[in-house]
């Protein structure tokens, strides 16, 4: 039977191993476990922050080609901050990975988790971001 209306179809997007809850979850999980695979692997900071960078590169090359081919090549002002943002996020990660020695793999698991608390927290406090009910329901669980 054929269509008779025009108006397009709406294609539902394709869910991963079952939507983006899945994707947050091990990236929750591999970032409360990273203090602790550095301190286990005896890597220096600089060493542990050029391989987790390094090995982030194919990833977001994958990530990247679809957008690439649909939007097309960026303007060059934009490159210049994609490539910032990259350079500020290594020395991040050289940061990180050095606390991570210095006050150990412990109290760094404490401090990755942390911050799933307070970044909606300031983001409420200094963008005026809005903070959904489900989040201060958990609140005190995530705190406790």
């Amino acid at each position: 039977m054929a269509r008779t209306d025009l108006a397009p179809q709406r294609r539902r997007p394709a869910r991963a191993f079952g939507g983006p809850g899945w994707g947050q979850a091990a990236g929750a999980l591999s970032l409360s476990l990273s203090p602790v695979f550095i301190e286990l692997s005896g890597a220096d900071a600089g060493t542990a922050s050029a391989y987790r960078c390094l090995l982030a590169l194919p990833v977001l090359a994958l990530l990247a080609l679809p957008e690439f081919r649909r939007e097309g090549r960026p303007p060059r002002r934009q490159l210049l901050y994609g490539v910032a943002g990259g350079a500020l996020f290594a020395v991040d990660a050289l940061l990180w990975a050095r606390s991570i020695t210095e006050v150990g793999a412990g109290l760094s698991t404490v401090l990755v988790n942390v911050q799933v608390v307070l970044v909606p927290l300031l983001a409420w406090a200094v963008d005026r971001e809005h903070i959904p009910r489900r989040f201060l329901l958990w609140l005190p669980a995530m705190i406790a």
